[in-house]
């Protein structure tokens, strides 16, 4: 599969998505239909944590679309002092902050748009902003020194792919780490008829990580496993760290 012809991944998005793809992603946590949500933090991450934060000397930690996921709790408890999530949903991050137990304060970020959020946990190691992801920049929080991206490439537009990269890439400092799960089975063999077709979740090959990422960073496969959620005949996982230069 090459994105790059097949889904014009070339054309700059003026936007991460317009209205009806967020209200498609709202119904779909209004009716529960979130399998991808675990009520602990992602097997894959706890396994592959260390080589996300091998020193354990990272001071902050990004997790782009990142809904009401546990891994925010997961990674609040490994002593990173901050943890920053970027969702375009509120009130999904409402729903989280409302779990946590923890205060929260909410407060306007003008430099987001008119309609974003910051909902900032009041020990200071947590940030959720709802915005939407191509406007954030450098100029929010600085740089990172990791990213756990889990799920947020492959449900994108494809229009809105290569954008989402540049501005993930310029959020890494040199030398941060990206740790990000992919997903590959072969779109052209699932009937049309079926509830997986049109996608998302869209499928990404070794070869289109590669092509969206380097030569900026370095990529490298740590794992592949089957997954059990079948889009097809196979279904493969696939975790990546990605380093950059």
């Amino acid at each position: 599969m090459d994105c790059r012809t097949t889904q014009e991944v070339n054309r700059t998005a003026p936007e991460l998505f317009d209205s009806e793809n967020l209200k498609y992603w709202q119904h779909r946590y209004d009716v529960g239909d979130t399998y991808w949500m675990r009520q602990e933090a992602a097997p894959m991450l706890v396994k592959h944590y260390m080589k996300l934060n091998p020193d354990k000397k990272a001071r902050n930690i990004l997790l782009p679309l990142c809904g009401k996921s546990w891994d925010l709790d997961w990674l609040s408890e490994q002593d990173v002092p901050l943890v920053v999530g970027i969702d375009c949903l509120l009130g999904v991050l409402r729903e989280f902050s409302n779990r946590s137990g923890h205060i929260w304060t909410e407060t306007a970020v003008p430099k987001l748009g008119s309609d974003s959020v910051l909902l900032k946990r009041n020990d200071g190691k947590m940030k959720l902003y709802s915005c939407d992801m191509l406007d954030f920049s450098p100029e929010i929080e600085g740089t990172f020194d990791a990213v756990w991206e889990r799920g947020s490439l492959i449900i994108l537009p494809r229009e809105s792919v290569n954008r989402y990269v540049q501005i993930l890439v310029s959020l890494l400092r040199s030398g941060g780490r990206i740790l990000l799960e992919s997903i590959e089975f072969d779109a052209d063999a699932i009937d049309p008829g079926t509830e997986y077709k049109p996608f998302p979740p869209f499928p990404y090959f070794q070869e289109d990580i590669k092509h969206l990422f380097e030569p900026e960073c370095i990529v490298e496969a740590l794992e592949r496993w089957p997954c059990q959620w079948k889009y097809g005949e196979k279904t493969d996982l696939v975790i990546y760290l990605i380093t950059k230069n």
